[in-house]
């Protein structure tokens, strides 16, 4: 997109809500809402994308309570809740992949992708300071990379990188990634070792850490307990969301591992976040492109390549 209509979402947007909450299988109840919202009948949901959400207990329940054979949204929301609930912070951002960037900016098109950032709450972060003890700034810190799309004011749990178009009436998800989580993974088994191999001297790579080794591993097992099971999930609910619900765009693609090291031009993307995160949510396989992509003509190699060698991308209907 545009840079111009890239800084006017972000301008809205500044008005809305940046509060979000997510719960183990929100996305579920998130996905079925919607899918429920046409009015279809159970049994054309079983035989549909999101056949597989309806094996979820909370939604097998609710089922069993339905013996007319239909749902509603209105229904669905009764589920939205849980005792285990996490807390975050939305922001926006851009990422520019605009002349010599697009080389490398790992963008499916020239111009500008939105960015949504998953940030942790106060509570979290009050937690990680106090165990952790940070060193550098906020978006300079140890599980931080500062050349990544991350805030400058809050600390960044993940992001989700979007190219949206209006005219075509599409937006894709260009990128779903978090390096909180590898690299306080990283630190915690490398605390784990200096605790029963204790060194004279903290090492270089831990220069902006300055909790003990039991207190790095500590944050790491419990108070990311949450973070590392379900940052993926809760990252692309509330892109989802944003797309649907505050764009009103409601057909979303999602790169495969292989569109994805073809059109971004990347080496090995996590296999997992561009096979099973998108199946888990329902999205479905196709052998077509988005007119994001197809109407690229700096892409028109990589379209003949894919059409030639059958990659596939993701797409979901809401």
């Amino acid at each position: 997109m545009e840079m111009l209509l890239a800084q006017e979402l972000i301008a809205c947007l500044s008005n809305e809500s940046s509060y979000f909450y997510y719960y183990p299988d929100r996305y579920g109840v998130f996905l079925l809402g919607h899918a429920a919202a046409r009015g279809p009948r159970i049994a054309e949901l079983r035989g549909g994308p999101f056949a597989g959400l309806l094996h979820k207990p909370n939604i097998k329940a609710l089922l069993a309570h339905h013996g007319d054979g239909k749902l509603s949204a209105e229904t669905v929301r009764y589920l939205d809740w849980s005792p285990t609930v996490e807390h975050f912070r939305l922001s926006i951002g851009t990422w520019s992949g605009e002349r010599d960037r697009f080389r490398w900016a790992q963008t499916s098109r020239r111009g500008i992708n939105l960015v949504l950032r998953l940030d942790f709450s106060a509570d979290h972060v009050r937690h990680y300071r106090r165990l952790v003890r940070p060193r550098g700034q906020t978006g300079a810190g140890p599980f931080e990379y500062v050349g990544h799309p991350i805030s400058s004011v809050r600390e960044t749990l993940a992001w989700v990188r979007l190219d949206l178009d209006w005219t075509r009436g599409e937006a894709l998800i260009e990128e779903v990634q978090s390096d909180w989580i590898g690299n306080a993974r990283w630190a915690a088994a490398r605390a784990r070792q200096w605790l029963t191999r204790p060194v004279e001297k903290r090492p270089r790579l831990f220069r902006l850490i300055g909790g003990r080794w039991q207190d790095v591993v500590r944050y790491y097992e419990e108070r990311l307990a949450f973070h590392r099971r379900y940052w993926d999930d809760a990252a692309l609910t509330a892109a989802l969301w944003l797309i649907v619900e505050v764009f009103g765009l409601h057909r979303i693609w999602y790169h495969s591992h292989d569109s994805g090291r073809l059109f971004k031009r990347c080496g090995e993307p996590p296999r997992s976040l561009y096979t099973a995160l998108p199946r888990r949510f329902c999205f479905t396989a196709v052998n077509d492109l988005p007119e994001i992509i197809g109407g690229e003509k700096r892409q028109k190699d990589a379209v003949k390549r894919a059409e030639r060698e059958d990659v596939r991308m993701f797409r979901l209907d809401l």
